[in-house]
């Protein structure tokens, strides 16, 4: 179990990775608008300002699926579940949670669990 001094020095991790998560995302929209406003594009201007755009969205979606991993982290904590594996209920490793910090599986049932997913 977790300490809540280490709680708390997650939570602080995760509040600071959603505060960069959404610098980023109003940093790529701010991008994303410009492209395209610096004059009269030719066809390789207009090739290039899609394919900004097209990774521009896909990052955004990364973000995205990180921001809500980082929500359901932090309600976990709130919650007092955080820590806890998903699948056998045991506590999850802090060694994992450091690399991992919204994991939501023990190392053996995320093994377990992608050994599963291979065969299906």
């Amino acid at each position: 179990m977790l300490s809540p001094e280490e709680l708390e020095e997650f939570k602080i991790r995760l509040i600071e990775e959603r505060k960069r998560i959404l610098e980023d995302m109003e940093k790529y929209v701010r991008e994303s608008n410009e492209l395209g406003r610096d004059g009269t594009p030719d066809i390789g201007d207009e090739a290039s300002d899609l394919s900004s755009r097209q990774l521009l969205l896909s990052l955004n979606e990364a973000d995205r699926t990180k921001l809500l991993e980082i929500e359901e982290a932090l309600e976990r904590i709130e919650e007092g579940t955080y820590g806890i594996c998903e699948e056998c209920g045991e506590p999850i490793s802090i060694k994992r949670l450091k690399v991992k910090p919204t994991a939501i599986y023990c190392v053996e049932c995320k093994s377990r669990l992608e050994k599963r997913q291979k065969r299906e």
